[in-house]
């Protein structure tokens, strides 16, 4: 083939020319994640090649479709999020996600107590005031805990 019938792509020294004009279509090898191959003779030599034909622009995804794409708002660090990303993130459902009978429900069932333990009853029934002999037991007892603030921290 003329070299000077050929169009040279910017700084390439392979010319540029469609496929049709070059190879003729033997059969399809088979396709991919990335394109198609098909098994191709060369018109002029009657070479067999394999030629890979590669899906480019149709299904690209664009920056605004990534930066909204639901992996990427979940993955991505707090330091490289924007503001309009944050509010698309954390934005309030217009419907409550659990209505007040299932909140409701759930806090009845968080109070009752597992079977074999004795619940708070005993410590909300009981009189709050501390005595002198209830003094003597919290002073002796290693599980209590007072800290700096003063306030008297007791595991249950």
């Amino acid at each position: 083939m003329d070299r000077a019938a050929v169009t040279s792509g910017p700084a390439m020294d392979m010319p540029i020319m469609h496929d049709s004009d070059r190879y003729e279509l033997v059969k399809d090898i088979g396709s991919g994640n990335f394109g198609i191959a098909r098994l191709m003779r060369d018109k002029q030599t009657k070479e067999l090649v394999a030629v890979k034909y590669i899906e480019r622009g149709e299904k690209r995804i664009t920056i605004p479709e990534i930066r909204n794409h639901e992996w990427f708002l979940k993955n991505l660090p707090a330091d490289l999020m924007d503001d309009n990303t944050m509010s698309n993130q954390y934005e309030e459902p217009d419907e409550p996600m659990q209505s007040i009978d299932e909140i409701m429900q759930i806090l009845a069932e968080a109070t009752i107590p597992a079977a074999g333990t004795q619940g708070l009853n005993q410590y909300l029934t009981d009189s709050l005031d501390i005595d002198d002999d209830d003094m003597e037991d919290l002073d002796s007892d290693p599980d209590l805990d007072i800290d700096s603030s003063g306030e008297m921290v007791y595991a249950m």
